[in-house]
C-alpha cells in the first residue's frame, strides 16, 4: 500500500491552514505513540524486573531450587536482551 500518495491527494483537497493543522496534529499524536510506547515498555520493564526478583528470592536464596532458578533467570535475561 503507497499510503503517502494517497495522502497527498487528499491533502490536495483541503485549503493551505487545514494542511498545516493536520501535520501539526500528525507530529503531535506521533509523539503521543512514543511516549505511549515508551510507558508501556517501562511497565513490561517493571514486571520482567518483578519476575525475576521472585525468582531469586523464592528460588534461588531459599535454596529450594537452586539451579532451576539461576536457569530461568538465565532465560530471561537472555530473552530480554535478544528482543532489545
Amino acid at each position: 500500500m503507497n499510503l503517502s500518495e494517497i495522502t497527498g491527494i487528499y491533502l490536495q483537497q483541503f485549503p493551505g491552514g487545514a494542511v498545516a493543522e493536520i501535520r501539526k496534529q500528525e507530529r503531535l499524536l506521533e509523539r503521543f505513540g512514543q511516549i505511549a510506547f515508551g510507558g508501556f515498555g517501562l511497565v513490561i520493564l517493571a514486571a520482567v524486573i518483578g519476575i525475576i526478583y521472585v525468582i531469586i528470592t523464592k528460588m534461588i536464596l531459599s535454596g529450594a531450587n537452586l539451579w532451576s532458578g539461576i536457569l530461568v533467570v538465565s532465560v530471561i535475561v537472555l530473552a530480554v536482551l535478544a528482543r532489545a
